[in-house]
């Protein structure tokens, strides 16, 4: 699953998130950002074999993912702002080892979560499913973020 979906269902559930204390909200919508993460995960998504267009592609989501962080942060309300970004963080949050990896050979997180993660992955090469889930999760967000406000 690209980096970019797993952006946008961390913070509209960050959005949705019930308002309460703080100290309450970001951690438990961060747990629900990493639980989202690896159902979105076990779902049939694109990743190909080929490491060369892999990190093409990955590079640019990455850079996408970055964007859409601040562009959904901006257009949260304010008092919502520290549950989405607590939503991205913790959707985001099982793939931070890939540029570790990619950098220094090898993943920081522990081996028995990386078998897991590895196990759940169901992967094609049909990229266009990506764009089409994205495109409905920002519009989620987007009608969520409208509501709110």
């Amino acid at each position: 699953m690209l980096i970019t979906n797993h952006v946008l269902a961390g913070a509209t559930l960050g959005l949705l998130a019930p308002t309460c204390p703080a100290a309450v909200a970001v951690p438990a919508v961060a747990v629900a950002g990493v639980a989202s993460h690896f159902l979105m995960d076990s779902i049939p998504h694109w990743g190909v074999a080929d490491a060369d267009e892999a990190l093409a592609i990955a590079v640019v989501d990455g850079l996408v993912g970055l964007g859409v962080s601040a562009l959904v942060l901006k257009s949260s309300p304010p008092d919502a702002r520290l549950r989405v970004a607590a939503g991205i963080f913790g959707a985001c949050l099982p793939d931070t080892d890939q540029p570790y990896r990619l950098f220094f050979g090898r993943g920081f997180h522990p081996r028995w979560l990386d078998r897991f993660h590895s196990r759940i992955q169901t992967e094609h090469a049909w990229l266009p499913q990506e764009f089409l889930v994205a495109t409905a999760l920002a519009t989620g967000f987007a009608v969520a973020a409208r509501r709110l406000s």
